[in-house]
């Protein structure tokens, strides 16, 4: 499994963990800078995507809660607060109810408990908004790197945007589309609502209330099942991870998760 990390010596550690068919650098390049201050971070890839191995057979959800669980044991990472988003945010649950001695907090945005899908349609429809989506984030990650336009020459700011544009196709070069549509066909079927119940570390849920994929009451039934849940909103969809200012609010309320102050 591969993983990027941003060292910060003596700081407690968060694990982030992403959405389907999204490289970690993808789902939290706006969320790095501001969780190094409290945090120290570690983003892996998930199985199949980015960088990371593909499953050794098939993509199922609870070996990718396994796998986050042995990632972290391996680091000796101890208890960790785990943040996850969409098909992260599942793991997130899984991983909070068996293995707890693992997650000190979780943080849970973009995510539900399953068991209520209206077909594949519902999922596809989301992910079709993703591949656009993509888009967004590469302008986004360009903005971030040359700044405003005014500062650079027209030749150097198309440069930059085509390393950027590079570098985005290179972090999905790796992604093994068939361990993805075994993911996504894992999203249609998964429930966690007996698992939640166990769940013993605090909680903090982000609502994204126009939610495409997680309706607002499937996100709101399923902080109400943890037993140490608070809820905030987010007013908008699932692709809100896409953008700088969801990741504002996602970090503030990953820094209040913060063990010293649970």
């Amino acid at each position: 499994m591969f993983y990027r990390q941003c060292l910060n010596p003596g700081k407690p550690t968060i694990v982030l963990l992403h959405g389907l068919a999204q490289p970690s650098s993808f789902a939290w390049c706006h969320s790095f800078q501001g969780l190094e201050a409290h945090y120290n971070v570690i983003a892996p890839d998930l199985p199949g995507h980015g960088r990371s191995d593909a499953p050794r057979s098939a993509f199922r959800l609870l070996d990718a809660t396994d796998a986050v669980a042995q990632l972290i044991e391996e680091l000796g990472l101890g208890s960790v607060i785990v943040a996850g988003y969409s098909l992260g945010g599942v793991i997130a649950q899984y991983l909070g109810a068996l293995h707890p001695d693992k997650v000190a907090g979780l943080v849970l945005s973009g995510t539900g408990y399953g068991g209520r899908t209206n077909g594949m349609w519902r999922l596809a429809r989301p992910l079709i908004n993703l591949a656009v989506g993509a888009v967004g984030s590469g302008y986004a990650v360009h903005k971030l790197v040359k700044g405003p336009s005014r500062e650079l020459p027209e030749d150097l700011e198309h440069n930059i945007f085509e390393s950027v544009e590079n570098w985005m196709r290179s972090e999905i070069a790796g992604h093994n589309y068939k361990a993805i549509a075994e993911a996504s066909r894992e999203l249609l079927v998964y429930d966690t609502r007996e698992h939640l119940p166990y769940v013993e570390a605090p909680t903090s849920v982000l609502i994204t209330t126009t939610d495409e994929a997680f309706s607002r009451v499937v996100q709101e039934e399923m902080a109400a099942l943890i037993p140490r849940s608070s809820t905030s909103y987010y007013q908008g969809g699932h692709l809100s991870c896409l953008t700088g200012h969801f990741h504002q609010e996602f970090v503030e309320i990953c820094a209040q998760m913060h063990p010293h102050a649970v």
